[in-house]
């Protein structure tokens, strides 16, 4: 599962939490870059992102 975790931030797993946390930002910018054309895609891939983002910085807390 961890794995998935760190494709979804496209990061291999020895990233730190400064990486997860530039990566996550990184995709964010570009998800909001295509705010207006409401694509579904962007969304999921947005929610992904931040359900990564999340389990890895407290599971490297």
């Amino acid at each position: 599962m961890d794995q998935d975790f760190y494709r979804a931030l496209d990061l291999p797993p020895s990233a730190s939490a400064a990486e997860v946390r530039a990566a996550y930002n990184r995709i964010l910018r570009q998800v909001a870059a295509r705010a207006g054309q409401h694509d579904p895609a962007d969304l999921a891939r947005l929610e992904r992102a931040r359900d990564a983002y999340r389990a890895l910085l407290s599971a490297m807390a």
